[in-house]
């Protein structure tokens, strides 16, 4: 039972009960001796449980022994009147709990971060985890912030586990594992690492007023805690460096995290500097959506490229929003055969919610049914079934994408904007589907382009058919005819005539740009559609590319994390910036999942160079259908088995080509310095630098360019690269890439 106001225990008088829990009470309290008042915390059966009694014990003694102004001071462990009483200092305010559910101001957040750190700091000098991190446990008082309830702390040892966190153990709340690092989850070694997971959880919360993680039931709670990726915090610049903080925070390999306390403080603190002195700045947690192939209910060839094309044009339409990312087509096409587990794809694609539909033909008239699905619950959002005649599905699409907007916890602004894809034709939107089906395969590229050329003879003004038919003569130019190179350029000029807002177009037009020898123009562009549009995971993976060519090699990796962050599923050429970093353990664990032929020069690079002629010849066969990939493949394996002439012979009908990028030459100058042909590889690698590979670590660095050194030539090549990397380097900084990317 409750002690009333007036009870005494020893030398203490009950004024007033403050909190009851399930295992004892906290009562506010005049200590008769000193005429103060104080928390008494009571412990139920302390005397007769153990248990509990050392849990109470070592609440006491852990917190008297550390001395900090965020640290809730103990002043007297007592046994009185059969009862085992903690009498504590007495906080003004309130737990942090009671003020979450609505976002903190950023500064605020970051602000009472660092001072629960210091506390923090203070415990694990002692060698000492608190290993109950959360809201509760942490007081917000008119003079700062007070850590308390150290019950569950423990020392580190070498090989400790922590089973104390199961989630049915006596005295551990349900909410805890909200707030426990997966480690905990899982009975395995844990170490401060554990309190740096924890408070990410709680910086997380107070940034955006939720959770980042949660479930229907206990058990998906904790699989999403153990296994899926938080979600993306956006808003503006200082808001992007929060997430890239928090992130490091909740990696699920204590590894990946921050190494201490300390080391979170170091990359939190600088985010003040971004807050605009303490200005609420907007922060939002993304929601992450994925566009699965719609199925035909029975086979029907006529309309079958439906399936992939109206998931690919409902994605598109939904791109570019700020509140939301789309998960490529390219990533979600591998389920377009069977019924696919919905909750599994959501798991693999890493999304919050899934839109899946089905599509049945009857004459001329089309069944279209869609629903809208959570991840992981499966809950369905809500289902629509629309029934069109085919000459007016244009108008489908749209309806779809509406739906799915105003479904979703998006910004108003988004919710304004809506859907960009308005076809005026049916005729011409049909064959853009149709195009965008056969686009996906380099055997079809020919095919897509005529329809897109189709759609855009009856609808001259459809920007995305323009970008996609810039987009096919870009890459046929670089690998088939290089005469459409001007018609790429042109057609992607057109779809940003059009639609200047085009994520695509931009995203196309800078890969032109890098290919023919503009890399400083296509860095400039993606900076600036990265600073106005945050979520796209493209614009990223471009600035992998371009930041590359412009020697920004740090910049180039933190594109590739950026990227990820945003769609873990999407294609990078990092792998290339870890081979210029010499990074080759790194590069070449990206090699086995990319599509680039780069295993055999990374393996040549390190010396291994008879597992690297076995590799060019995997490689070889590989890309046998890309004459210029293959070609490369073929030169270096020539190379390493000391055949100069074969080298030239296979060079020579590419010196010629106007599309080549400036990194292409690059490899192309390695594999003839390797070779021995020492005229040929300057040249080439000149071209390269004139083509915009201005990356002067790469010329510097490479383990193939070593018998170039010391030639005049080479050493004027290289004070060329420096000087203009610097140009395009303070471009960079002036355009806001390095706050972008830092």
């Amino acid at each position: 039972m409750a002690l009333t106001p007036g009870t005494r225990l020893g030398p203490y008088e009950i004024t007033a009960q403050i909190g009851v829990g399930g295992m004892g009470e906290v009562y506010k309290a005049r200590d008769t001796r000193l005429d103060r008042t104080v928390a008494l915390k009571l412990i139920r059966d302390a005397i007769t449980d153990p248990d509990a009694r050392a849990r109470l014990e070592r609440e006491a003694r852990l917190a008297a022994s550390v001395s900090h102004p965020a640290i809730c001071q103990v002043y007297e462990l007592a046994e009185i009147d059969g009862q085992l009483v903690l009498a504590m200092e007495l906080l003004q305010g309130a737990p942090l709990a009671a003020r979450l559910g609505q976002p903190f101001p950023p500064a605020e957040a970051v602000s009472t971060t660092l001072t629960i750190i210091g506390a923090l700091g203070a415990l694990h000098e002692r060698g000492i985890v608190h290993r109950d991190l959360k809201p509760s446990n942490i007081f917000i008082t008119p003079h700062g912030v007070k850590l308390l309830d150290f019950g569950l702390a423990r020392p580190v040892f070498p090989c400790a586990t922590d089973a104390t966190l199961a989630v049915t153990q006596k005295g551990i709340a349900v909410g805890t594992p909200l707030y426990a690092a997966p480690e905990q989850l899982l009975a395995r070694p844990f170490d401060v690492r554990a309190d740096v997971y924890s408070l990410g959880v709680i910086l997380f919360e107070m940034l955006t007023g939720r959770p980042p993680f949660s479930g229907a039931t206990l058990a998906e709670l904790i699989h999403a805690v153990v296994y899926e990726p938080p979600p993306i915090l956006a808003g503006s610049p200082a808001v992007w460096a929060l997430d890239r903080v928090v992130r490091r925070a909740l990696a699920k390999a204590p590894s990946d995290r921050y190494l201490d306390i300390a080391s979170f403080a170091d990359a939190l603190s600088p985010t003040r500097e971004l807050l605009d002195g303490g200005a609420v700045t907007e922060t939002r947690a993304m929601t992450r959506l994925a566009v699965l192939p719609f199925r035909l209910l029975r086979p029907d060839p006529e309309i079958e490229y439906l399936t992939l094309s109206l998931a690919d044009v409902i994605a598109n339409a939904l791109s570019g929003l700020e509140s939301l990312v789309v998960r490529s087509s390219l990533s979600t096409a591998k389920y377009a055969t069977g019924v696919p587990d919905l909750g599994a794809a959501a798991r693999e694609l890493s999304v919050d919610v899934v839109l899946t539909g089905t599509v049945l033909r009857s004459h001329n008239r089309l069944r279209v049914s869609a629903q809208l699905m959570s991840a992981p619950s499966g809950d369905m959002l809500w289902s629509h079934t629309l029934q069109v005649d085919m000459d007016t599905i244009f108008e489908l699409h749209d309806e779809l994408a509406q739906r799915v907007i105003q479904s979703l916890p998006l910004t108003r602004d988004d919710v304004r904007r809506g859907p960009r894809l308005r076809p005026t034709s049916a005729k011409a939107f049909d064959l853009y589907m149709r195009g965008m089906q056969l686009r996906m395969e380099a055997a079809t590229w020919r095919r897509a382009r005529d329809l897109f050329d189709q759609c855009l003879e009856i609808d001259a003004g459809f920007a995305p058919a323009w970008a996609e038919r810039g987009r096919l003569d870009r890459v046929l130019a670089k690998y088939q005819d290089s005469t459409l190179i001007a018609q790429a350029e042109s057609a992607l000029q057109r779809a940003l005539e059009l639609d200047p807002d085009s994520g695509p177009a931009h995203y196309y037009r800078a890969q032109l740009e890098i290919d023919t020898g503009r890399s400083d123009e296509a860095l400039m562009r993606l900076v600036k559609r990265a600073a106005a549009r945050h979520v796209e995971p493209q614009v990223y993976a471009g600035l992998v590319h371009a930041c590359r060519y412009c020697g920004l090699l740090r910049e180039s990796v933190s594109a590739h994390q950026h990227a990820r962050r945003l769609d873990p599923t999407v294609s990078t050429s990092v792998l290339h910036t870890y081979y210029v970093q010499r990074d080759y353990d790194r590069a070449l664990d990206e090699a086995a999942t990319s599509s680039d032929p780069l295993e055999a020069r990374v393996l040549g690079a390190t010396g291994r160079e008879t597992e690297a002629v076995e590799a060019t010849r995997r490689e070889e066969a590989r890309f046998a259908q890309f004459p210029r990939l293959a070609a490369h493949c073929e030169a270096l394996r020539a190379a390493f088995e000391g055949r100069p002439s074969d080298v030239l012979a296979i060079a020579e009908p590419y010196n010629s080509s106007s599309v080549i990028d400036g990194e292409a030459l690059f490899y192309w100058g390695e594999i003839c310095s390797r070779a021995g042909l020492t005229g040929e590889a300057l040249t080439t690698l000149e071209r390269a630098a004139d083509r915009g590979y201005i990356c002067s670590p790469a010329y510097e660095g490479s383990p193939y360019l070593v018998p170039l050194q010391g030639i005049a030539r080479f050493a004027g090549l290289l004070e060329r690269v420096r000087a203009r990397q610097r140009a395009v380097a303070e471009q960079f900084t002036a355009a806001g890439g390095r706050a972008l990317l830092s």
